[in-house]
């Protein structure tokens, strides 16, 4: 049984090593409700930088089961969009879909990670993936992929954006907390890495 689940795990890795290198780059959105305020180029730049430290995490995890320092890359422009709801009517990954003609459903590896500006749950979750195509299980790992995380940058932020992209990557929640001693990060419910312990890129 435990070798079963090391294969399931080292062949998922496998899908995650094809699929980082597949084009196009994630695209990053600041998504601004209606009543919240404008973000400042300081809340932009701490965008940029969870992206390259969750950048970094996906690297030297794919290094440390023997794939390399293989990762995905992002698009460096981070676009603001003014959404035209009030955040708390932001209760479905649906309405921002319908809502943005950035953000289009398909069958082109393409993952939006959208920063949720303002505070609350998102669709009643602290964070939310959401394939973008049919549910057929040969596509899942072509299927357009909306992630959503608070925009706010604590440390929680990174754990939870790295969970829900390896969602976006086909990687389901870990059956177990630890891993040679070490807490998942796909394992739910996630904890504050503090309180994980999860290691640091």
């Amino acid at each position: 049984m435990k070798k079963g689940r090391n294969l399931l795990f080292t062949w998922l890795l496998f899908c995650l090593s094809l699929f980082v290198y597949a084009e196009p780059p994630i695209e990053l959105i600041y998504w601004k409700a209606s009543d919240v305020q404008t973000p400042s180029q300081e809340d932009i730049d701490s965008t940029f930088n969870v992206m390259v430290e969750i950048q970094s995490f996906f690297a030297s995890e794919m290094n440390r089961h023997g794939f390399g320092e293989k990762t995905f890359d992002f698009n460096r422009d981070i676009k603001v969009i003014e959404g035209k709801l009030r955040r708390s009517q932001y209760s479905s990954l649906w309405t921002i879909v319908n809502e943005s003609d950035l953000i289009e459903r398909g069958l082109d590896n393409q993952i939006y990670v959208v920063f949720m500006g303002g505070t609350g749950p998102i669709a009643g979750a602290s964070a939310a993936s959401q394939q973008l195509c049919a549910n057929i299980p040969e596509q899942l790992i072509y299927c357009n992929n909306l992630v959503v995380v608070p925009a706010k940058h604590d440390r929680l932020l990174e754990v939870l954006l790295a969970h829900e992209i390896g969602h976006a990557f086909s990687l389901d929640h870990a059956p177990k907390r630890l891993i040679l001693n070490r807490v998942d990060i796909m394992y739910f419910p996630l904890l504050p890495i503090e309180a994980a312990g999860v290691p640091q890129p």
